[in-house]
Order: C-alpha cells, then sequence, then structure tokens
C-alpha cells in the first residue's frame, strides 16, 4: 500500500500494529475503551478511538484533540524534534483534561512499542516519508501554521 496521505499511514500503521504485535494493540485497546482522539495533520484530520474492540477510525467525540503540520509530523517521525519539544515551541497543540492527555500519552507509548517492533514499520515509514513517484498524483499540499490548524481543531468540536 503506497501510504502517500497522512490518514491512509496513520490507518496502515494501526492495522501494522494489530496484526504484527497484538498484545500491544490489545493493551493499547484497552487503554483507551469508549475513547478517541482527534488527529488534525496539516489539512486532514481523522478520529481515532475504540468504540468497540479494536483501535479504528470512528465517530466517538474525542476526548483529545492534537494538531500540526505533516512537516513537524514528518519532524517527529525522523525524531528531530520530540513530542515535549514541539508542544513546547508551539508545533504541536495538544487538547484535553488533564487525565485524558495522561490516557492518550500512556496509549501513545503503547502504539509506538507497537510500531517499533513491528518488521513492516520501516518500509511503511520509508513509503510516506518518500517524495511521491514521477507521475503519481501530489500529495495534498500543507498550508496555514499551527494557528490556522489550531482554528480548524476549534471549528471541529
Amino acid at each position: 500500500m503506497r501510504a502517500d496521505t497522512v490518514t491512509r499511514f496513520l490507518l496502515e500503521a494501526v492495522r501494522t500494529v494489530r496484526s504484527e504485535q497484538p498484545d500491544i494493540h490489545h493493551a493499547l485497546c484497552r487503554k483507551l475503551h469508549g475513547r478517541a482522539v482527534r488527529l488534525t495533520i496539516g489539512v486532514e484530520s481523522l478520529v481515532l478511538g475504540v468504540p468497540y474492540v479494536e483501535l479504528e477510525a470512528c465517530e466517538l467525540a474525542p476526548q483529545v484533540e492534537l494538531a500540526c503540520t505533516r512537516a513537524t509530523l514528518v519532524a517527529l517521525l525522523d525524531a528531530r524534534v520530540t513530542l515535549l519539544e514541539a508542544l513546547l515551541s508551539d508545533q504541536l497543540l495538544l487538547k484535553g483534561a488533564p487525565l485524558e492527555l495522561v490516557r492518550f500519552h500512556d496509549a501513545l507509548l503503547l502504539f509506538l512499542a507497537g510500531a517499533a517492533r513491528s518488521p513492516s514499520m520501516p518500509a511503511l515509514l520509508s513509503c510516506f516519508l518518500s517524495p511521491p513517484a514521477e507521475g503519481a498524483a501530489a500529495r495534498p499540499r500543507v498550508r496555514g501554521n499551527l494557528a490556522s490548524i489550531g482554528a480548524r481543531v476549534e471549528r471541529n468540536q
């Protein structure tokens, strides 16, 4: 699968962790059961949650909102910036009740542990980070800064 959009990449990453690290996926689902997070990356927005048994795209009301630009996501994935550095430098917006943010943080650590242990994840990440093949449809351009993304998050509530 060509993970050329953020949404496709995130959904494929979730499927990869689910199939290659089922124990971690189950722990993640127990942590997030009945909860969701809205991820707004550039112009793309996706709600991921555990409405039933598995982590999936869903229509649950999100308890946590995360927003950043595609460039910030790539910097995070490339380990050029940490989540804390992105937050403190206003490259990333994270919003939610304190206990929900703690739960999200714990779930994110579980997901990252599963991703790091998934044999297919390096290829998926490489595919996402590589430029589109010649003749392929161009990726959506990221426009605006974090303030404009934050405004979109506010409107989506």
